[in-house]
């Protein structure tokens, strides 16, 4: 698979912002005072592309921002944001974490709600937030990137609570990662659970030799093509599934994938799930791993690390 890299832009261009697309895609137990432990439910959640508000007076359409915004060679990197649920600067700090440790960024592009600190040169995909299952949110979300010019047809997908800690490279991202096989994941009764199972059926009865649980908490890459199909095919925009494991087990059936873990005895990535995380190990993580994850609890915890990784701003702030 090749990342495909943006074209050179016109000069003199001034406009970052663009309106989501109404055109959805086509047819388209509380944790342990120990170490990190695995956050299992994600803590984002998006919205239905028809539900998008109509744009503004003064947005512009795709072509005409794709026309004139300097379009770095490099990566596409999309992170969607819900700012009523998040604890604080996370987002901030994603986005320095990847200017600072992945040297084939491109365009760093925000699809759902905008931050105070925006600058000029962050795309922005406005995207309200209008259901409350939190992947049905993230399928809605991904149809209006597939219909966005603004972002390549191949492009990295990350959270706004998953942190590059280290130099990241291409290859990095292109290995497929997955926690073991696919099982029943979340709380009895809850959302989460009910998308797990969902998934799980849904890829039975395709009768694949193998089904992997690819919610590994890091940066995956998507293609839209499959994508658009992924979604349509199993009516992502309208029932809940854990759209990642669907996307690479159908389309990668026979795929081998890197079996990765993160809680303390990973290799990849770290996920801070806990209120009293044990800090040597906390420490170590930080400067062993490639990627660290948290969830509200973790948030306190990780903080002072990604200040003291990432002091300086980015390009995409004010």
């Amino acid at each position: 698979m090749t990342v495909k890299k943006s074209a050179p832009a016109k000069s003199g261009a001034s406009t970052r912002k663009a309106p989501a697309k109404r055109t959805a895609a086509k047819k388209a137990p509380a944790p342990k005072k120990e170490e990190l432990e695995v956050a299992e439910e994600p803590t984002e959640a998006v919205k239905p592309a028809e539900s998008v508000e109509d744009p503004s007076p003064e947005a512009i359409s795709d072509n005409d921002v794709v026309s004139g915004m300097p379009q770095d060679l490099g990566i596409h990197v999309v992170i969607p944001y819900v700012a009523k649920l998040a604890k604080g600067d996370e987002l901030l700090y994603a986005v320095r974490a990847w200017q600072q440790n992945f040297k084939e960024l491109g365009r760093i592009i925000i699809v759902g709600d905008a931050a105070p600190w925006f600058g000029k040169d962050i795309i922005h995909i406005p995207h309200a937030r209008t259901n409350t299952n939190p992947q049905i949110d993230v399928a809605d979300k991904l149809a209006t990137v597939i219909a966005s010019d603004l972002v390549d047809e191949i492009f990295v997908w990350s959270n706004d609570d998953i942190y590059p800690v280290a130099q990241v490279h291409p290859e990095d991202l292109l290995v497929r990662k997955a926690m073991g096989p696919l099982k029943e994941k979340g709380s009895a009764g809850g959302v989460y659970r009910d998308n797990s199972v969902r998934t799980l059926k849904a890829l039975a009865k395709l009768k694949l030799p193998k089904a992997f649980d690819y919610a590994a908490h890091v940066p995956v890459v998507f293609e839209k093509t499959k994508l658009a199909d992924t979604l349509a095919t199993f009516k992502c925009q309208k029932e809940g599934h854990l759209i990642s494991s669907l996307y690479f087990n159908t389309h990668f059936p026979d795929e081998r994938p890197i079996i990765t873990r993160n809680d303390d005895k990973g290799s990849i990535v770290a996920s801070v799930w806990s209120s009293s995380p044990n800090p040597a190990i906390l420490q170590r993580v930080f400067e062993e791993r490639k990627f660290i994850n948290h969830n509200d609890k973790g948030w306190p915890h990780v903080l002072p690390y990604l200040k003291k990784l990432f002091p300086e701003k980015s390009r995409w702030e004010k």
